[in-house]
């Protein structure tokens, strides 16, 4: 048995501590008392000199009958061999020195370690340190590192496919909502028209990331407005005229693109994804068109919530619709039942909405033609430069499809397809959808511009 957990050993009754030699010891200060003169604390000490100098000049180790490693770096492997051969070699006491040696031989190898990877930092990373620190963070950090990937296509070719995919179609056809989409009710709250008040447009500053990439032609960041109220103010002042003026200035409708690799051979250019860079009084003015826009919307309930999902405030939608369809698919492996879920993926639906759709789907969700002429004159003349590492295309013009990164594409896409989905919604496409309860079936899930359909025949 070992004598640090001999019962043999009588205990009293105030607080003992016990020695590695297994002498019992009243407090701190009778331990110190008792190890200036034990002998096998002397005799451990003297035995791990062997190991201090490893630790010290990893290079020249010193042997003592049969080394314990030939290398300068030791893992578990040897140090699970350094502490089988320590056991051996005192066997007469191996149970007491066995703990001692054991924390002192890690301590040592530890320290070792630290002082060898601050003399390599630059070629090696202490993943040890930071997994110590903040584990979640490090995982996060490791599995979510992607290296940086760059088109290795040329500038003729760039500028020559997005000039393309960028180029109106059609430019003067005109669109009408259907007669088979329901028509929404007149608005029960009227849209608030007054401009962004100094208040609106701090809101929107302070929400808007520090680390957000400025727009290359200006090369302002939001960190100025974030930081100086004289600047919000003189902006304040520059939205307000904007916004009574139904126009939009030509020089807001310069931007810059840039390309983020999406999968497949980089010198195909439909294999990035282009992020427009506006500037920032676009963005700020965009914003306050926005919250203006969604507030209207939501307080009339024109938007449909319970199907459309994406790119909804304050709504985690992805994680709704994934653990409602999950639940489905579990009740229907447990009930035998049938089920038959079909993924659908729009190709480039953001760069295909014609922009004469914009104006028939504002009209249709009753936004004032104030607010229309101001969207419609955003997109009028926008141009934009795919930039590179490499290159810098000219000016091309946006002649259809919404800005990819702009703050108001995403509800004008939503609003876009909010019109499909009041008609999908009706009861006679519901009841062909997979039911948990009699009354309420579910048959379509969307996802942005993803959808799922769902069906139990």
């Amino acid at each position: 048995m070992p004598a640090l957990s001999n019962p043999n050993i009588p205990i009293t009754q105030r607080t003992v501590i016990k020695c590695c030699c297994g002498k019992v010891c009243k407090g701190n200060r009778g331990l110190k008392m008792h190890q200036r003169s034990c002998q096998v604390l002397h005799g451990l000490n003297n035995d791990l000199h062997l190991h201090e100098q490893i630790a010290d000049n990893p290079e020249n180790i010193i042997t003592d009958d049969r080394p314990l490693t030939t290398q300068s770096t030791l893992d578990s492997e040897d140090l699970k061999k350094a502490l089988n051969n320590l056991k051996s070699t005192y066997s007469e006491v191996a149970e007491i020195k066995y703990v001692y040696v054991s924390r002192i031989l890690r301590n040592k190898l530890r320290n070792h370690g630290d002082i060898q990877r601050d003399s390599n930092r630059n070629n090696s990373f202490n993943h040890d340190k930071y997994v110590e620190r903040n584990f979640l963070g490090f995982i996060k950090t490791v599995l979510n590192k992607e290296d940086a990937v760059f088109p290795s296509f040329s500038m003729t070719e760039c500028a020559v496919y997005f000039t393309k995919t960028l180029a109106a179609v059609h430019p003067g056809k005109l669109f009408h909502i259907p007669s088979w989409i329901p028509r929404l009710s007149d608005p029960q709250v009227e849209f608030d028209l007054d401009p962004p008040s100094y208040q609106q447009v701090t809101a929107v500053i302070r929400k808007m990331k520090a680390s957000g990439s400025p727009c290359p032609l200006d090369q302002i960041s939001v960190i100025c407005f974030k930081r100086c109220p004289y600047l919000r103010t003189y902006l304040t002042e520059l939205i307000r005229s904007v916004w009574l003026s139904g126009s939009i200035p030509s020089e807001w409708k310069r931007a810059c693109t840039i390309l983020i690799h999406k999968k497949g051979n980089t010198s195909i250019p439909s294999n990035f994804r282009p992020i427009t860079l506006e500037s920032i009084p676009l963005k700020v003015f965009t914003s306050c068109l926005r919250n203006a826009m969604y507030s209207f919307l939501s307080a009339n309930n024109f938007i449909e919530h319970n199907i459309q999902k994406g790119f909804t405030p304050n709504l985690s939608g992805t994680m709704e619709h994934t653990s409602q369809m999950a639940n489905i698919i579990n009740k229907a492996r447990i009930k035998q039942r049938s089920l038959v879920i079909t993924l659908l993926d729009l190709k480039n639906v953001f760069g295909e909405v014609h922009h004469n759709l914009i104006q028939s789907v504002l009209g249709y969700h009753h936004i004032p033609n104030h607010m229309n002429n101001l969207i419609k004159s955003l997109y009028t003349d926008f141009k934009t430069s795919v930039i590179t590492s490499e290159f810098r295309t000219h000016f091309i013009p946006v002649g259809r499809g919404v800005l990819q990164g702009g703050c108001l594409s995403h509800l004008l896409f939503n609003m876009c397809f909010n019109t499909y989905i009041q008609h999908i919604k009706a009861e006679k496409y519901r009841q062909f959808g997979f039911s948990l309860q009699l009354l309420n079936p579910i048959h379509w899930f969307q996802f942005a511009d993803d959808a799922a359909v769902i069906t139990g025949q």
